[in-house]
């Protein structure tokens, strides 16, 4: 379990909320159609690298947006995995990623930088060996901000050294999957054509001496992403595992008429975890998708603002000739800021869009910002929201502070100042390790 170590969250805040604004970064707008942003970066402090099953790691980092508008509703997603090994045991030759979780989410303005802060909880249940803990980040559930997680390519990583308490473990068989009979490629998709529905398998592998009683819980998402809204499907795996035995477990769904989806499966064996995933692609099929949608900066600016977004129109060619983008930002009151669209007059894989706009009604009020996508005969192609809020002070208070050079929720933090918190960060980090942990032991 992650939790964020409050304590230092507010010296944290107290500090930037004294510290004046940091110099503009120049990004290309664009950026906002790659696969993952180019100019997010997320540095992590490299403290302790070992930890006992069952004791808690901390972890902090800064996360910097390059950009030149606003990101709304980070996640922080952290995939921990076991690494494998040259030699050994079936499972220390094999790679299992062991924990998945959302510790925080957070909100960077437009050319700023945050810190955070979470402590790992290492599962009772881990064995003894190398492990490593990828750190993501996902705009409201919908767009790749930092590194692209079906890809298996993470933001940033952190290397540690568990020493484990038990040598018997059970865990999913990463090369075992197969959607329809197929195994996903190296770009970890599987594509599909002709069939809306699905048969998944996987194995189970285990080196306890004992029978084991297991679940496989399997989430299908019609999303790029495992995000909680966009469940489709849903199934569970009673198994039963022999003593150093392996066991399938099978999962089918029906309905599969759209594009895009994830589908993700978690073994749960006591305290053990162990996961996997994959995208799933009818490449007979194709569909808009929204790869981002966000304002230049929140709180608006009562005289100009700029709405950013792009379009992926995925694999095969498509009649889609003419389209409208349309864009509305509603406040919590219901009442209409901004309403505006455009035409899309021809066919292309990436499509970025600008919107200037100066809104209307109180700026004084947490959005939402919606945008959808219609083809020339009326017909919804694609739609996407993400939310904004303010400040538990408001919005005006929100702005008068970034009128100071500093947001509420992401300090702006220069490149000296953000050095220097770092450092202090980093030395708390190593003490309240030092201090739970006590004396390093060799692994």
């Amino acid at each position: 379990m992650f939790r964020i170590a409050s304590k230092i969250s507010v010296v944290i805040s107290v500090a930037l909320f004294f510290m004046t604004g940091a110099p503009a970064v120049s990004a290309d707008a664009t950026a906002a159609c790659a696969l993952t942003n180019p100019h997010v970066k997320v540095s992590l402090l490299h403290g302790p690298n070992r930890i006992d099953a069952g004791g808690d790691l901390s972890i902090a980092g800064i996360i910097e947006n390059g950009n030149p508008y606003a990101i709304s509703a980070i996640d922080v997603v952290l995939r921990v995995v076991k690494l494998a090994k040259r030699a050994g045991s079936t499972y220390d030759t094999a790679t299992d990623t062991v924990d998945r979780l959302t510790p925080m989410s957070l909100y960077l303005n437009a050319s700023s930088s945050t810190s955070f802060y979470v402590t790992w909880h290492a599962p009772a249940s881990l064995l003894t060996g190398p492990y490593r803990i990828d750190v993501y980040l996902d705009s409201a559930g919908q767009f790749a901000v930092g590194g692209t997680e079906y890809l298996g390519i993470p933001a940033a990583s952190y290397a540690v050294l568990v020493n484990g308490k038990t040598n018997q473990t059970s865990f999913i068989d990463q090369s075992s999957l197969r959607v329809n009979g197929t195994a996903p490629s190296p770009m970890g998709l599987v594509g599909m054509a002709g069939n809306d529905s699905i048969k998944a398998t996987l194995h189970v592998e285990s080196t306890y001496t004992a029978p084991r009683t297991a679940s496989v819980i399997w989430t299908l998402y019609h999303s790029n992403f495992a995000d909680p809204e966009s469940v489709v499907a849903t199934g569970t795996s009673q198994i039963i595992i022999a003593p150093n035995g392996e066991v399938p477990a099978t999962f089918s769904a029906k309905g599969i008429t759209h594009s895009d989806y994830i589908l993700a499966a978690e073994l749960i064996d006591g305290y053990k975890h162990s996961y996997i995933s994959t995208r799933l692609v009818r490449t007979d099929i194709v569909e808009p998708s929204f790869r981002s949608l966000y304002v230049s900066a929140f709180p608006l600016s009562p005289d100009h603002d700029l709405l950013v977004g792009c379009l992926a129109e995925n694999f095969a060619p498509n009649d889609m000739s003419t389209s409208t983008v349309q864009a509305t930002l509603t406040g919590s009151n219901g009442e209409t800021i901004y309403s505006g669209s455009l035409i899309k007059v021809a066919h292309t894989p990436l499509y970025y869009f600008q919107l200037a706009f100066t809104p209307k009604g109180s700026l004084n009020q947490d959005m939402t910002l919606s945008g959808r996508v219609f083809d020339g005969a009326g017909r919804l192609l694609a739609s996407s929201s993400v939310a904004y809020a303010c400040d538990p002070d408001g919005c005006a208070a929100e702005a008068a502070r970034q009128g100071r050079g500093v947001t509420w929720s992401s300090g702006m933090l220069s490149a000296e100042i953000a050095t220097a918190l770092a450092a202090v960060i980093a030395l708390v980090v190593w003490i309240f390790h030092r201090r739970r942990q006590g004396p390093s032991q060799n692994i």
